[in-house]
């Protein structure tokens, strides 16, 4: 997307309105938009996840719900606008925050929360970590993996917000994806790190990041990584992860999030509610 495209997608910004989800028999949704939104009722038959659409940690948790086929209750929450209530959950502002059952108990962050839906709800679903039964070196690597995963989100967040040009996320994101393209030698059998043939918790603390960063790429009088020619493997990690519907349904879409990037670029303002309520999902591109 252009400059002109993202200036004619900014004047448009304050007619457009929230859109309505596609009907999903594992989700309802709650938005809350304005100054003054009250606290939603208390859920008792769903487990009630806080965030919104275009945060990775965000994403990657609705990713973990669709493989694990566990209903849940979304609710839509701008960061503007977060009320004086949301900052007294034990979030403290922050998401994803995952509410049990209206019972005032509380998970804050992506992966103790994926940790939780996998091991609740052994059953439902997808394993997405290893059991007692599997290799020690095997979770050792999908742990080292998720530090990495880590540290993606904050050069990527640099990067984006720099418009390319900041130096250190530069080199910190080539490097890093170097050492994810040499991790994915050994998947020769399978298409997903180590060699596994279905997505594990790894894969899903990961794709958020590296969708955000090729969603990046090409942009007019931004600074650019070669990221095609030189991790062949991992851009067919990422092919395969997005042809998964589980993910393509839950992860942002290109527009909105350009636009959220540029919104902050001129602005400084994180984002806005138009950009916040937009249902995530591949559909514009790929």
């Amino acid at each position: 997307m252009d400059s002109k495209n993202l200036d004619s997608l900014h004047t448009s910004i304050a007619t457009l309105q929230s859109v309505s989800l596609s009907a999903s028999p594992l989700l309802s949704e709650i938005r809350l938009e304005g100054e003054k939104f009250v606290a939603p009722a208390a859920n008792p038959s769903q487990l009630r996840l806080y965030g919104h659409y275009l945060c990775p940690d965000v994403e990657a948790t609705l990713i973990a719900f669709a493989f694990k086929k566990i209903p849940y209750q979304f609710v839509s929450v701008d960061f503007p606008t977060r009320p004086d209530w949301f900052f007294r959950l034990p979030s403290e502002g922050h998401i994803p925050l995952l509410e049990f059952h209206g019972k005032s108990r509380y998970i804050r962050d992506s992966l103790p929360i994926i940790m939780y839906l996998d091991e609740a709800y052994p059953d439902s679903g997808s394993r997405l970590f290893p059991g007692a039964e599997d290799s020690p070196l095997l979770k050792a690597r999908l742990r080292e993996l998720m530090g990495r995963a880590e540290e993606m989100c904050g050069l990527v967040s640099k990067f984006s917000s720099s418009q390319g040009k900041d130096k250190d996320s530069l080199a910190g994101l080539a490097k890093t994806l170097g050492w994810l393209e040499s991790a994915l030698e050994i998947s020769v059998k399978n298409p997903f790190f180590e060699d596994q043939k279905k997505p594990t918790l790894a894969d899903i603390m990961m794709i958020p990041h590296i969708r955000r960063l090729m969603l990046l790429q090409g942009l007019d009088s931004w600074t650019t990584l070669d990221v095609y020619s030189k991790t062949p493997r991992l851009m067919r990690w990422y092919r395969n992860m997005l042809d998964l519907p589980e993910v393509a349904k839950n992860t942002a879409s290109r527009k909105w999030y350009l636009a959220m990037c540029d919104w902050r670029a001129k602005t400084g303002q994180y984002t806005l509610p138009i950009f916040a309520s937009h249902p995530p999902g591949v559909g514009d591109e790929m």
